[in-house]
């Protein structure tokens, strides 16, 4: 073979290989800043939990907001008893140690979910009037994602600090987060059993709401069994929340000994213990719902620069080709024509 024929039939092969490669890995997760992907794992497992649940199931979702890590660290023995998987959305993260990330590394390779509630645990609609909703995005979005990410914890759902949101706000974490949790308060009138809002009814919703089970919210263990008894009877997924587990009940934290009892009762009831993100019903998906986790966000390489450069390579495979057989031809055209003079 000629040598620029035998070049082009190199270059050719190289190229090939490459394209071959990437289109083999487009399933390959990688790092990229702010490239949109969409959620398609039913249910997942990326908290570290050695068994998946199965959605659909009549459950409970226990929530802890705050930034009390040595607190939640304290109870993972409790949990632990019970075979209890929680959520942990994470506030004043800038603000915490090295050794509270470790303990939230721990936390989540035990099977919980570590997420976030901002920051700084900002009033989110009170900051976007004051500012603006990229402003919001900016200084207590971003920041929080990148920093988890940072530590190995990239969150997948996002709670309301003090349960203040509304629609607008909504849309835009959703290009962030798989789940959104807000609050519920229970009245004089409405109780645990009644308020329809704090039940997960399994047809995928993105926004959430929990009810509160620290002592100052005055919901007690029997109306919270009454709940999860609802539930149960239901195939619906009771939402609850608390901020610092405690053992000497204040005023604003979830008491140690009612939180056993919770969790005593609803394993009694063979309730599943759900983590927020695990709320998504088998074969429906979110794939609609673009997810961002920041800066240094794992996104998934299915689709964009993949495929652009495996489009890019496979021209210059044929343009590669084009050569070989041109100078295969050009060359074979002289050779004749020398020979038949």
């Amino acid at each position: 073979m000629h040598r620029d024929a035998l070049v082009g039939a190199v270059v050719l092969f190289l190229i090939l290989s490459i394209s071959m490669d990437l289109l083999g890995n487009k399933d390959r997760i990688v790092v990229s800043p702010y490239q949109p992907i969409s959620y398609s794992g039913i249910p997942f497992d990326s908290h570290g939990a050695t068994t998946l649940v199965t959605p659909g199931l009549p459950g409970i979702a226990i929530t802890f907001n705050g930034w009390a890590v040595d607190e939640w660290y304290s109870i993972m023995s409790l949990l632990s008893n019970y075979s209890a998987k929680v959520t942990f959305f994470v506030g004043n993260i800038d603000n915490l140690t090295t050794s509270e990330f470790g303990k939230l590394r721990i936390m989540k390779n035990a099977g919980h979910e570590v997420a976030i509630s901002g920051l700084r645990y900002v009033n989110a609609v009170e900051f976007v009037r004051n500012n603006s909703l990229q402003a919001y995005i900016d200084e207590e979005i971003a920041p929080a994602i990148e920093l988890m990410t940072e530590n190995e914890l990239p969150p997948k759902s996002f709670a309301y600090p003090f349960g203040s949101r509304n629609s607008t706000i909504d849309a835009e974490l959703l290009k962030y987060f798989i789940r959104l949790r807000s609050t519920a308060h229970t009245s004089n009138t409405t109780r645990i059993v009644d308020l329809d809002s704090v039940y997960y009814k399994w047809q995928n919703e993105a926004l959430i709401r929990g009810v509160g089970i620290d002592s100052e919210y005055g919901n007690t263990v029997d109306e919270i069994i009454q709940g999860l008894e609802r539930a149960r009877q239901s195939d619906e997924v009771i939402i609850l929340y608390g901020h610092t587990p405690t053992y000497d009940s204040p005023d604003y934290g979830t008491p140690v000994e009612k939180l056993a009892s919770i969790l005593e009762a609803a394993q009694t009831m063979d309730l599943v213990f759900y983590r927020v993100s695990d709320l998504v019903l088998s074969g429906t998906g979110t794939s609609t719902t673009p997810i961002d986790n920041g800066s240094t966000g794992i996104t998934s390489s299915t689709g964009g620069l993949n495929d652009i450069a495996v489009s890019v390579l496979m021209a210059c495979a044929g343009i590669g080709l084009l050569w070989v057989v041109v100078s295969v031809v050009f060359r074979d055209k002289e050779g004749w024509q020398s020979h038949s003079a």
